[in-house]
């Protein structure tokens, strides 16, 4: 997770977003934030599985359960209600 929106449904649920910075080629990457590995019973390997699971799955209202590895190999699990999705 690279950031957390103050007062949205992860910063409720307690999910981290990155904390550290690392030029990488010229390029800042941002680390440090949780890692969701599964949500509910589904396995999220990438950013696709991720919405192709709350798109097909879930809406705003629901609640699921995010786990993730923080700060390297804990394991954490977390109870998340969903908002809708901003307006780009």
């Amino acid at each position: 997770i690279d950031t957390v929106v103050d007062g949205g449904p992860a910063d409720d649920a307690g999910l981290r977003g990155s904390d550290r910075t690392r030029r990488v080629n010229g390029i800042t990457i941002l680390y440090g934030g949780d890692v969701i590995f599964r949500i509910d019973a589904a396995t999220i390997r990438g950013m696709n599985d991720l919405i192709s699971y709350l798109t097909n799955n879930t809406g705003p209202g629901d609640e699921v359960d995010v786990h993730v590895f923080r700060d390297g190999d804990e394991q954490v699990r977390l109870t998340v209600t969903l908002g809708e999705r901003p307006a780009r």
